[in-house]
């Protein structure tokens, strides 16, 4: 206990004078009957523990997992400070399967009217956490097992235990303000459990905060174990004697405050400059007066309260502030990721700070980041970005002078004001056409994610995003393959994505038609619809080649048809494979979707003669007629030697353009010997026909 000198009763006397003045009003009347505090034996208390049971709570701290830290104290809760006649369930999530957003169970009933000791320990040490974090989910399914229960002290506390932020896509601060608007008995205090992220406090903070619950962080059993103590208050206020301090008013609450515990009987002060929200139990039964006073604020109070012996008595202080006025432009909720405009009613200094926090954010917690901080007589425009999680918040201005908040005002942050509309399906590789509005920066960007990709993380690569500076209508390239995927609204200012789009890229549907048999070499018409752009190639193919192969030849006439042909639309003139055989054509994209459609087509023996002598002399003119020709582009005729490769073309040969029907005069070689005519078919790069002679 607390030593009391005579300096510190003359500073309580002091203070309580002062207190007395400043409310012009006699000190009997201070204290009114609405604020004197009753001890909770109304009615048993009870409510329901959420434990974490999601796979990160196997994480080591302190030299053992999480899991295990919390199960010692769930435990030590259960077996040692609770009463017979605590009413308590037990939920936990994430404790049966792995990746499943519904696996929340109800482990311990809290329809039993005793302390089912035995079950809730049983349920703790069995528990083994291996799945997600459906904080939303958990709140909503604990507030449905308490409705029914009315009054204050009938059940309608919950506890939960966590160590990481919601991981099933819903927003637990959203609903947990919807619950308490429609149970407003209902409180949900939340323990953050070695969370090291900011946005996971701040999500169980801001659940606390809605549902006017308590929040606190642990790091350590030991802070883990205070928690616990006033879990034990709230669930079972027969387990706990003393007095528990609180204030009225959220927006006050982390503010540093000193406090007076006057005895009505013996007039002597006990001052708590360092209190924290346990309870306090080493007070004698009788009755106080309680003054609170801020120590980084003008704020101040009093209540008068009764302690009864073997009771736990929670004094409710109403505090009164005396400040300057600041005011936001505008009505009703700013859109999230926009900006917010304000002004104020008096002369500040060069440099104060104006600036955004949660209303549960102590005023020595000052912003310190640039981004977020209006200077006074040094800033341009009297605007701050707003945060992104839709909630109450408080602009504040900073004395620098004073070092402290003179001035604060409350706003709430509605939903996101930007809309995005894009189509529902888009073709692999075609840009995405988004149409957008609302409250912006120049700064935002727009970009296409996978849909899994956290909100915090900007696209890397700037060629595939547009600055919301470029219009309301805008194009992105969409990526290389079918699948889910989001347009998304980046604000820079909040370094977070604030709106989202999703859509889904498609192959194409794209047919080929063409002959069925055709001879080998001849060109055909091949018809096609659904594409005809970048990255499109139409080419032969055995029906046995994997699907993922496509060929390109280097050598000008070609058997496929590359991008710049198929962009001239359908119908494409191809020219069939020397080889007889079963074949394939196919569409292919060589970049987005690969092959889009197949053809089966039989590639039969050509059909061209070739009619010559079978024999002559020396220098002999001879004649050559074609016949059936396929008069396919480029196809030539001329004289080789039967020892070169079928698709060897020597340079500075003298060759005749090949068709149908049609007479071309050689000159036989001066040298006797073998030789022999070729049908070269250009577009395959082959002969097609051969025909030999001999030279005598």
């Amino acid at each position: 206990m607390k030593i009391i000198t005579k300096t510190h009763f003359s500073m309580a006397v002091l203070f309580l004078t002062v207190l007395l003045l400043t409310q012009h009003v006699a000190a009997e009347n201070i204290i009114e009957e609405e604020n004197i505090a009753t001890t909770l034996n109304q009615s048993k208390k009870g409510g329901i523990i959420i434990i974490d049971g999601s796979g990160s709570m196997w994480g080591q701290r302190n030299g053992e997992a999480k899991i295990t830290t919390v199960k010692k104290s769930l435990i030590d809760l259960f077996k040692n400070k609770l009463t017979d006649n605590a009413r308590v369930g037990l939920m936990s999530y994430g404790h049966n399967r792995e990746a499943d957003c519904e696996d929340i169970e109800v482990l311990v009933s809290l329809q039993s009217s005793k302390l089912d000791r035995e079950n809730l320990i049983k349920a703790v040490v069995n528990l083994k956490p291996r799945g997600k974090t459906p904080l939303s989910a958990s709140i909503k399914q604990a507030v449905e097992s308490l409705k029914g229960r009315k009054g204050e002290g009938l059940g309608t506390s919950i506890f939960l235990f966590s160590d990481g932020q919601e991981s099933c896509n819903q927003n637990p601060c959203a609903i947990a303000h919807s619950l308490k608007e429609l149970n407003p008995a209902i409180t949900i205090s939340t323990v953050a459990f070695t969370i090291a992220e900011e946005e996971g406090k701040e999500q169980l903070k801001c659940i606390a905060e809605e549902t006017g619950g308590s929040y606190f962080e642990s790091d350590i059993p030991e802070q883990l174990q205070k928690a616990m103590n006033v879990v034990a208050a709230e669930l079972d206020s027969d387990s706990v004697f003393g007095l528990q301090l609180k204030v009225e008013g959220g927006e006050l609450r982390g503010t540093e405050l000193e406090w007076t515990i006057l005895s009505v009987k013996t007039e002597t002060p006990r001052f708590e400059e360092n209190y924290s929200g346990g309870v306090i139990d080493d007070i004698e039964p009788g009755e106080y007066e309680i003054y609170v006073r801020g120590l980084d604020a003008d704020v101040f109070g009093s209540v008068r309260v009764e302690v009864k012996p073997d009771k736990l008595t929670i004094a409710t202080v109403p505090l009164k502030r005396d400040e300057k006025e600041i005011n936001v432009i505008g009505e009703g909720d700013i859109p999230a990721g926009s900006k917010i405009k304000f002004t104020w009613d008096f002369i500040g200094n060069d440099g104060d700070l104006i600036y955004i926090m949660t209303l549960s954010a102590p005023d020595l917690e000052i912003e310190t980041d640039e981004k977020k901080i209006f200077r006074v007589n040094v800033s341009d425009k009297k605007q701050l970005s707003v945060p992104i999680n839709p909630r109450e918040y408080e602009l504040r201005y900073y004395d620098i002078e004073k070092k402290r908040v003179i001035a604060r005002k409350k706003f709430t942050v509605g939903p996101p004001g930007i809309k995005l509309t894009v189509p529902e399906k888009v073709i692999v590789g075609a840009d995405v056409k988004v149409e957008w509005s609302g409250p912006s920066s120049p700064e935002d960007i727009l970009f296409v994610a996978p849909r899994d990709l956290p909100t915090y993380i900007k696209p890397s690569d700037l060629s595939y995003t547009a600055s919301a500076e470029e219009g309301e209508t805008l194009t992105l390239p969409t990526p290389a393959k079918e699948g889910l995927w989001e347009v998304r609204y980046f604000s820079w200012d909040n370094e977070v994505s604030i709106s989202f789009a999703e859509f889904e890229t498609v192959l194409p549907e794209v047919t080929l038609n063409g002959p069925h048999r055709v001879p080998a070499g001849s060109p055909i018409e091949v018809e096609f619809t659904g594409r005809g752009g970048k990255g499109d190639i139409v080419f032969w193919s055995e029906p046995n080649e994997p699907v993922d192969l496509y060929y390109k030849y280097e050598h000008e006439g070609r058997q496929d048809a590359l991008e710049d042909d198929i962009e001239d639309g359908s119908p494409l003139l191809m020219v069939a494979p020397t080889k007889p055989g079963d074949y394939e054509i196919r569409f292919f994209n060589v970049k987005y979707g690969g092959l889009l459609a197949r053809h089966s087509i039989e590639v039969t023996l050509p059909n061209v003669i070739l009619d010559i002598p079978e024999s002559m002399q020396v220098g002999t003119r001879f004649e050559v007629v074609i016949k059936n020709s396929p008069n396919a582009p480029g196809d030539i005729v001329f004289l080789a030697s039967t020892e070169w490769e079928k698709n060897t073309i020597p340079k500075d040969i003298s060759y005749h353009h090949a068709s149908n029907d049609k007479s071309i005069v050689i000159t036989a070689p001066r040298q006797p010997g073998k030789y022999e005519i070729r049908y070269y078919s250009y577009s395959n790069g082959t002969a097609l026909v051969t025909k030999q002679f001999e030279v005598y």
